[in-house]
């Protein structure tokens, strides 16, 4: 979201009210010129669903306290992600009398969206009070479509820092020297579990790293897990890396593992393809719009190990050509997604395209 409102700053003004439990920022201005501020909306009463619940009076206040002290500011409000963020900015727009838009990014919209619970029920709510819903997938949108077949609602898929992530001159394929590399958080979804199981059929047949860049709850089960499968030797979990060295490591890489459940867009597969690098991931939610092609990686079923090993296998050998990679890749930087992003704005507030 930071890169996407940086983007944004060239076409429109942006701020940012970012609430989020333990947020103790001070209001700080990017380099961009967008300024931020942060709301602690911690309480108490833990992260289980009475804690949820209080965070969420705590960003509703923090929303309404904000808009309040700046009457007259804004011409729009801009929600990410469905719960509890679009039902308090419904209520918060109402009493301000200004437009909502709502960006979904996953579960919210796969999974919240439909379900006959009070969740799900209080999320809709304030989703039909948005005049625009923006999805970043197809996948996504046909299923808000289904849900809410009244709102308006656009598929703008999220970008990448361009200056960033791109194909690197100085690497070439024989300096290729990480592997296979997975990029994300070590959390269920995500499969890494799978992704060690194949990896140690995958060295049967090639000598070639596993490295692993993020951090989560599962990070010491799947170090144990590298040691027990007898890999451990060959896997490098490097923990959190900033953004920078993340796409050095994808320049880097022969290939990007994204061997997920459930996905709403996969950024680190548009971003590791910016860089030239192949990926291989799992035929969920948003990711075959963006490998778009047999040339950017290959798509395996959900949970199908002997897929995911073959895929892996291949790609860790195979010598591509960067440039067909990025040029195979259905996903876009920022500075063109945001165009769409600020056309959703104008046409919200009935103004006419530039």
């Amino acid at each position: 979201m930071a890169e996407q409102v940086d983007a944004l700053r060239a076409h429109v003004d942006v701020d940012v009210l970012c609430c989020s439990p333990g947020a103790s920022d001070p209001p700080c201005r990017r380099d961009s010129g967008v300024r931020v501020t942060y709301a602690n909306t911690a309480t108490l009463l833990g992260s289980g669903r009475i804690g949820l619940v209080a965070t969420t009076f705590r960003y509703a206040a923090a929303l309404r306290r904000y808009l309040k002290e700046r009457v007259g500011s804004y011409d729009l409000v801009h929600a990410h992600f469905g719960f509890p963020d679009a039902y308090v900015a419904a209520r918060a727009v109402r009493r301000a009398h200004i437009p909502l838009v709502v960006t979904l990014h996953g579960d919210d919209a796969f999974y919240v969206a439909p379900r006959d619970d009070l969740v799900g029920r209080v999320m809709r709510r304030g989703l039909r009070s948005a005049r625009i819903i923006i999805c970043v997938s197809h996948a996504m949108a046909d299923v808000v479509w289904s849900v809410l077949p009244s709102i308006d609602v656009r598929v703008v898929s999220n970008g990448y820092d361009s200056a960033l992530f791109r194909v690197s001159n100085g690497v070439s394929n024989a300096e290729r020297d990480l592997g296979i590399l997975f990029v994300g958080l070590l959390v269920p979804v995500k499969n890494v579990d799978l992704l060690l199981r194949a990896y140690e059929r995958v060295r049967e047949h090639i000598d070639a790293p596993l490295t692993i860049v993020g951090d989560g709850p599962l990070r010491a089960e799947l170090e144990q897990l590298a040691v027990t499968l007898g890999v451990a030797d060959t896997v490098d979990f490097l923990g959190y890396r900033p953004r920078a060295e993340v796409a050095t490591l994808m320049q880097r890489a022969s290939v990007l593992a994204l061997p997920s459940s459930s996905e709403g867009y996969g950024l680190v597969l548009a971003e590791a393809l910016a860089c030239g690098t192949p990926v291989v991931a799992s035929r969920v939610g948003g990711v075959p719009e963006i490998v778009a092609s047999s040339s950017a990686g290959t798509l395996v079923p959900p949970g199908d190990i002997d897929a995911l090993t073959d895929a892996l296998t291949h790609w860790a050998r195979a010598s591509v050509d960067r440039s067909v990679v990025v040029a195979s890749s259905g996903a876009h930087p920022w500075s063109e997604a945001v165009i769409d992003v600020a056309r959703a704005y104008r046409d919200c507030l009935g103004l006419p395209s530039e």
